[in-house]
């Protein structure tokens, strides 16, 4: 008798097969006995042993899962596995929760997830899941900055303005904890208000750096009052005693001069220039967009002809309006040339007049 073909065993001894099972599995092992003697082939039978069961379980290798946090970026995690040895292949499962109930994508956007790692059943090998891990993508940085535009107090309103033309923009005013989503319509703001704007932060971006918009109160003037001897109000007037006189000279002696500006009598802003303020000028309280508060006519005691300077020339007109020799036809010729004040055109008047050439 031979073992599978081989050598030669003798009847009534043992012997032991190792059988090759190439796949996990359960199994019937049992021997068949067959006489290789032709000489005592009618004496010996062949004969089949009792069966065994054999079960071949499968390998079973852990499986171990890391994923790194990263900062938004678009993209899907990036997650592997350690330790496995195994053939199956592995698939990975996000869930939003760290009892993994609630699975969900592959995320992209920021926020804290878990994710675990499966391997697959094989012929070989039993199927494992690892322990899930939490990671998280922070929002990533907003470089934005908003668009906006502003309009300080003015003479009209006291009032500041500010309007946001970018979307998704937030503010806050004075320090303020609460943020507050900004519309497009201007938003008022009183003197000494700081408002903080930035753009607001969503599921993927953090909010924006923010900028500070100061508003103003204001301080210019209400009304044009003289701080000086040599200005006066006389109703829709306001009278200069003296000759060569620039804007600035003029703007000195106002009690506040903010929002004031003076023009010539044909429109020109004098503010900041060296020519001298004459008769028929006007000088004004205009807010930013040029609109008027408060607007009177120049008078330069002496100045007929409104070049701001008193000359023998303006000396000699009045004297001939006082004579009655030349009509007083200039727009401004009885307020200009009654330098004493008294209401009428005098020798008197041209003399001072005369005086101050």
């Amino acid at each position: 008798m031979t073992v599978n073909g081989g050598s030669p065993v003798k009847i009534g001894e043992g012997f032991s097969v190792t059988p090759e099972l190439p796949v996990a599995g359960d199994y019937a092992i049992y021997a068949v006995v067959t006489n290789t003697n032709d000489k005592c082939a009618e004496t010996v039978a062949a004969f089949t042993t009792d069966r065994v069961s054999v079960t071949v379980k499968k390998l079973v290798s852990p499986i171990t899962v890391t994923c790194s946090g990263y900062t938004y970026n678009g993209n899907t995690p990036s997650p592997a596995v350690s330790g496995y040895t195994g053939d199956g292949r592995i698939t990975f499962r996000y869930f939003s929760d760290s009892a993994c109930t609630k699975e969900i994508p592959a995320p992209t956007d920021a926020g804290t997830y878990y994710v675990r790692a499966e391997a697959a059943e094989t012929v070989m090998y039993a199927p494992v899941v690892s322990a899930p891990v939490s990671f998280t993508v922070a929002r990533a940085e907003n470089k934005a900055m908003p668009e906006y535009t502003v309009k300080q107090p003015t003479v009209r309103d006291t009032n500041g303005y500010v309007t946001i033309t970018s979307a998704g923009t937030e503010y806050r005013v004075n320090g303020q904890d609460k943020w507050t989503a900004a519309g497009s319509s201007p938003m008022a703001f009183r003197g000494g208000d700081e408002v903080e704007i930035r753009i607001a932060g969503t599921v993927n971006y953090l909010p924006g750096a923010a900028v500070t918009v100061v508003i103003k109160a204001y301080e210019g003037a209400t009304d044009i009052v003289p701080g000086s001897t040599g200005l006066s109000v006389d109703g829709e007037y306001l009278t200069v005693d003296g000759s060569k006189n620039t804007a600035s000279d003029i703007l000195d002696g106002l009690e506040n001069s903010g929002g004031v500006v003076i023009r010539s009598e044909q429109g020109i802003v004098m503010n900041g220039t060296d020519d001298y303020v004459g008769t028929g000028a006007t000088i004004a309280v205009e807010d930013e967009d040029g609109n008027v508060y408060v607007s009177l006519t120049v008078i330069v005691l002496g100045d007929m002809d409104g070049d701001g300077i008193v000359t023998r020339a303006d000396a000699e007109a009045i004297m001939l309006i006082s004579n009655g020799m030349a009509p007083a036809d200039g727009k401004f010729d009885l307020v200009a040339g009654d330098l004493d004040r008294d209401g009428k055109l005098t020798s008197k008047d041209a003399y001072l007049a005369l005086m101050r050439s």
